[in-house]
């Protein structure tokens, strides 16, 4: 696992602590197309919640994420299911806050990195750029960068691509967060990676 490095990102949407040390979330998908995922801290308490329709019922499929009380927190909207495909984030407000683009940067058969922009709240701030690369060929391990800096990992830690999810999560993951960092901001970034393992088993 990489050392990732304290970063103060100017961007908070949840009311989750923003911490000093580093921080694991654990993204438990419980079916294939999402219509539940819940995300517990390390104490296995309750931080979030996703929900979503189901099968996709049109190009444009959200799904809101709620913190522990149920209060809404951002909502992931993807559009479409081609290879160059966008995600964008609102907030609760309907403002869009940030969007992801899956990119073909890397060797071939890489499939699962993106660029992230985050809308900047500072006054006269620009765009905030996170670039989400895979470590490894089948990316059990994903990274997000801040510059030069590793700010977070997301690791695949389950998965069970069978008929029947009733009794097993579709899959897990561990995703490790630094420091100065909101959680709900990588979480967006976990639930792609999670969409992009279901669709393309990668």
């Amino acid at each position: 696992m990489a050392a990732l490095e304290y970063c103060s990102l100017p961007v908070k949407i949840s009311d989750v602590p923003i911490v000093n040390d580093e921080i694991s979330i654990f993204v438990k998908c419980h079916d294939r197309m999402f219509s539940k995922v819940t995300v517990l801290d390390d104490n296995h308490q309750e931080l979030f919640t996703g929900t979503g329709p189901g099968a996709s019922k049109s190009w444009s499929w959200r799904r809101q994420v709620t913190d522990a009380s149920g209060a809404p927190v951002f909502t992931l909207r993807h559009h479409g299911w081609a290879m160059k495909n966008l995600w964008t984030i609102e907030g609760t407000e309907g403002h869009q806050i940030a969007e992801l683009k899956h990119v073909n940067h890397g060797p071939p058969g890489q499939k699962s990195n993106f660029d992230m922009v985050v809308a900047n709240p500072k006054e006269g701030g620009g765009p905030i750029n996170l670039r989400i690369r895979q470590k490894d060929h089948s990316a059990i391990t994903t990274q997000v960068f801040f510059m030069d800096s590793c700010i977070a990992e997301v690791l695949l830690q389950e998965s069970n691509d069978i008929s029947d999810n009733t009794k097993v999560d579709r899959s897990s993951w561990r995703v490790r967060i630094a420091g100065g960092v909101d959680p709900a901001i990588v979480l967006m970034i976990a639930l792609c990676r999670a969409e992009r393992h279901h669709m393309l088993w990668q």
